[in-house]
């Protein structure tokens, strides 16, 4: 068993330098409560839902929005949904990874822990491991400025191809 300073020093390692002391904070209150989902406010997940979780790290929550938003643009596509119902979807999307990005980020680190406890029986060497694994993909900035320019373009060039070809 991981005493809490243990406890702390893999938090620490997961989590990486950046906002440490924020998350640090939450995840030992959310060990204190126990196991589930709990409501706490993070920003930085309302902002930008997927994309924070894939700075993150944590691949399988940006998949599985990735395939929710997919599925209710099929949904919502078939239905011919519009206006306040097709906007609200998103935005209960936004408010739901605002209030329990902390706890799915604190899961996410559950789980790299345990990881590491099965891998490595010393101290250093599962930090190590977990430090690893955990951080953040620093990539992740620079996907969002070239995603953005590259739909400012195809906005621009398309309809002027298209001029074009008339």
């Amino acid at each position: 068993m991981t005493t809490s300073d243990q406890k702390s020093e893999l938090y620490g390692a997961i989590v990486g330098k950046n906002r440490r002391d924020y998350y640090l904070e939450r995840f030992l209150s959310f060990d204190e409560r126990g196991g589930g989902l709990f409501p706490s406010w993070n920003f930085a997940a309302f902002f930008f839902s997927g994309l924070w979780a894939l700075y993150r790290k944590m691949y399988a929550v940006f998949l599985g929005t990735l395939g929710i938003a997919i599925a209710w643009e099929v949904i919502s596509g078939a239905m011919r949904l519009e206006g306040l119902l097709y906007n609200l979807f998103y935005l209960v999307l936004w408010i739901a990874y605002g209030v329990y990005g902390n706890s799915l980020y604190h899961r996410h680190a559950l789980k790299q822990m345990a990881k590491a406890r099965s891998d490595s029986d010393e101290t250093l060497a599962r930090q190590l491991s977990v430090q690893s694994k955990g951080g953040v993909n620093r990539w992740v900035f620079f996907i969002i400025p070239t995603v953005f320019i590259a739909g400012v373009l195809a906005g621009i060039l398309v309809p002027a191809y298209q001029d074009y070809t008339i």
